[in-house]
């Protein structure tokens, strides 16, 4: 059962607390802090609390764009399928939406976008989302913003691919997951970070294997502890720190 399926079933009443409880952790989400107490209360009837799964697809490429999902806990990959490979466009957690493409006028996914690491998201359909929009209130401003956070996103990820090293830039990509997932603990294989980092399996271990023996992480059977953020950041690249403050800057400046 798709993630749209299983919204539109009946919920259990153990699923429904769950529900509510993720209605309540909204404001983890960056986009849905800023919106104005009268517009947030508009749009919490629409939102539809969703636990998402490890590889669950959000987006399929090719398929029409049902809703916009706002991340809450959970971290969601955008991938150009490759000759049986994957290779990652961007990561969007907490700090932003999933299905931007909509707001631009897309009716169909140009990506296939699932979930990375397992969490909660809330779920907006789209034919709600353009109610919203079309009254060119806060959330249409703050989708404005993001856009820009987007096109930067994408820009900064080229130029980090061609220029950093690989170590550089897996320190990048855990710090950007640890932000995003809002847990010290997720779930995340080596295979999986070799192959969004563009990179051998092997040389994602070595990495791996240095940074558990610094004390920056602890890794066990698929999960990754970050137990030094400090040094994770001494480690990485500027591009993590320069693209956290354009995001921050651009989120706020939409909401003013």
């Amino acid at each position: 059962m798709s993630g749209a399926d299983a919204n539109e079933a009946a919920q259990p009443p153990g699923e429904a607390a769950a529900g509510e409880d993720l209605l309540g952790r909204r404001h983890a989400n960056q986009l849905l802090a800023r919106l104005p107490a009268e517009e947030d209360a508009r749009l919490l009837p629409h939102l539809q609390p969703m636990s998402l799964s490890n590889r669950e697809n959000l987006e399929q490429q090719g398929h029409a764009l049902a809703a916009v999902y706002f991340p809450v806990d959970m971290v969601a990959s955008v991938v150009e399928p490759a000759d049986e490979a994957e290779v990652e466009i961007s990561t969007i957690g907490n700090d932003g939406v999933v299905g931007m493409h909509t707001f631009l006028g897309a009716t169909v996914s140009p990506h296939l976008v699932y979930c990375q690491v397992p969490g909660g998201a809330l779920r907006l359909p789209v034919p709600e989302l353009r109610r919203f929009l079309v009254a060119d209130g806060a959330l249409y401003r703050l989708f404005r913003g993001y856009a820009q956070v987007t096109i930067a996103t994408l820009s900064r990820n080229v130029f980090c691919h061609q220029l950093h090293l690989a170590e550089q830039r897996a320190a990048r990509w855990l710090l950007s997951t640890h932000d995003r997932a809002g847990a010290d603990t997720f779930t995340l294989t080596q295979d999986f970070l070799a192959q969004m980092l563009g990179v051998r399996r092997m040389t994602i271990s070595e990495i791996a294997s240095r940074f558990q023996h610094q004390g920056f992480i602890r890794y066990s059977r698929g999960r990754i502890t970050v137990t030094d953020r400090t040094g994770l950041e001494a480690v990485t690249c500027n591009c993590y720190h320069i693209l956290r403050d354009q995001i921050r800057a651009l989120l706020d400046n939409a909401s003013t």
